[in-house]
């Protein structure tokens, strides 16, 4: 793909009809042998991993608060999983924040 960076920016600055520079582009994929979704069946191969790995995690995370002795007012249970969504939520997102 980065050989062809050069080819693909020509093209997105003499063409400015978005239509047109779709065409050029697949074009220009396609006399270079060039797949543009070889990336998905890896991704593909991959989601089901993660959907099942983070669903788990949720899970334990679940049991082990349910076992805890702390509890917040003695509230329902679905605010209570509502709560511990959000922190599972705010935990992800520090997290994502720290990798580089």
């Amino acid at each position: 793909m980065k050989r062809l960076e050069p080819k693909l920016q020509k093209i997105r600055e003499t063409v400015k009809d978005r239509e047109e520079q779709g065409r050029q582009t697949l074009k220009v994929y396609k006399d270079n042998d060039v797949n543009p979704f070889a990336g998905l069946f890896l991704i593909l191969i991959q989601l089901p991993i993660l959907l099942v790995s983070t669903r788990y995690s949720v899970v334990v995370y679940q049991k082990s608060m349910q076992r805890s002795s702390i509890s917040l007012c003695n509230a329902p249970a679905v605010i209570n999983m509502h709560f511990y969504w959000h922190q599972i939520c705010s935990i992800a997102a520090l997290f994502w924040q720290l990798l580089p």
